[in-house]
């Protein structure tokens, strides 16, 4: 399980190559590979909000060390509302030995938090929507600028990360605030330089224990309009991840305190995910997830509340490509008083091209 966050690349990798013509040659040889995705959701309480996610992670690799990847997504409805980008974009280093070496430039995986690596569909048990933790915070500051208590985007960076089976570390720099939205294909805020520290252990086979910090400004010079000087965000993140016989378990909470006029914020977000393997074909899966609001958010509203959503799946796999999950989920955001379910049951197809 060391370096989970960063090894995430390692089963899709599909090489398509032929050895060195002679043993006098040591020109590495190219590979190339793509790992593909469909899944379609039927919500149950509206057929007409059937969605649809379209995911290629595509890789051209070079010898045994260095790797370049895209991955194109794209998720619309039935009703016509499709949104594209690339979720990632860039190059990888990679140098085996007794200490790994992986170093990572370009448009990545965010550099915080577990939920983000559980975003194909194929790698979640439950509906693989986006996880209900991951939204807007209410508005906590004079700035009507949306801030995010962790985002599902994928930044730039740069991030080296080492380990062996008992530890993981990682350490580089990001352009933005894990708590801003970013992408590739997007219009990103003034980019902001964040510096970024992981560390993990894992003291028994199955259970690895992580933290992550990044701090940075979460607002710019220019966008602030009170005095000059940007405005610092701290994020941390604790994971824990757990796997016991058919059981797995993956946890995280993240806390993040904001620099506001009046002095900080602190907001709070997590969840807790539980897969069974009933067989090699059935499993089960729950999830909790639950966000804080910024402590100064009631100062513009009295009707904020946590946010909090339950979930329930069951899944069967007919083959190693084809899945089909029910679920069944009730949830409350942090505007509404009253929790609102909806059940719904989702095909995904996986399929490997070389």
């Amino acid at each position: 399980m060391a370096l989970r966050g960063y090894g995430w690349i390692l089963p899709c990798l599909i090489v398509l190559t032929g050895k060195p013509a002679g043993a006098q040659t040591d020109v590495p040889a190219w590979a190339t590979g793509a790992d593909t995705e469909v899944a379609v959701v039927f919500p149950v309480n509206d057929p007409s909000d059937t969605g649809i996610v379209l995911d290629t992670l595509a890789v051209l690799q070079w010898g045994n060390r260095l790797d370049v990847i895209a991955r194109p997504v794209s998720r619309g409805s039935v009703s016509g509302d499709w949104r594209h980008d690339l979720y990632q974009l860039g190059v990888r280093y990679h140098r085996p030995g007794g200490l790994p070496v992986r170093l990572e430039i370009g448009y990545a995986l965010s550099v915080v938090g577990l939920g983000v690596l559980e975003s194909r569909p194929g790698e979640r048990e439950t509906s693989f929507l986006d996880p209900q933790y991951l939204r807007p915070l209410p508005r906590f500051d004079t700035s009507s600028v949306p801030v995010w208590s962790l985002t599902p985007s994928y930044p730039l960076v740069a991030i080296a990360a080492f380990g062996n089976d008992r530890w993981d570390a990682r350490a580089g720099v990001a352009d933005g605030s894990p708590t801003r939205m970013r992408g590739v294909l997007r219009s990103n805020p003034p980019r902001a330089p964040q510096v970024v520290v992981g560390a993990g252990i894992t003291p028994v086979t199955g259970l690895r224990l992580g933290t992550t910090f990044v701090r940075g400004n979460y607002l710019t010079s220019d966008e602030v309009a009170e005095g000059p000087g940007g405005r610092l965000a701290t994020v941390v993140a604790f994971e824990l991840e757990y796997e016991v016989g058919r059981t797995a378990i993956t946890a995280e909470v993240v806390r993040d305190d904001f620099e506001v006029s009046t002095g900080h914020a602190v907001a709070a977000s997590g969840f807790v995910h539980v897969t069974h393997a009933l067989s090699p074909r059935w499993r089960i899966a729950g999830r909790y997830d639950h966000a804080r609001p910024p402590s100064e958010s009631h100062a513009f509203s009295s009707q904020i509340a946590s946010l909090k959503s339950v979930e329930a799946a069951v899944a069967y796999r007919f083959t190693r490509d084809l899945a089909v999950r029910g679920f069944v989920t009730a949830d409350r955001g942090f505007y509404q008083t009253p929790w609102a379910g909806r059940a719904g049951f989702s095909l995904v197809l996986a399929q490997r091209w070389w």
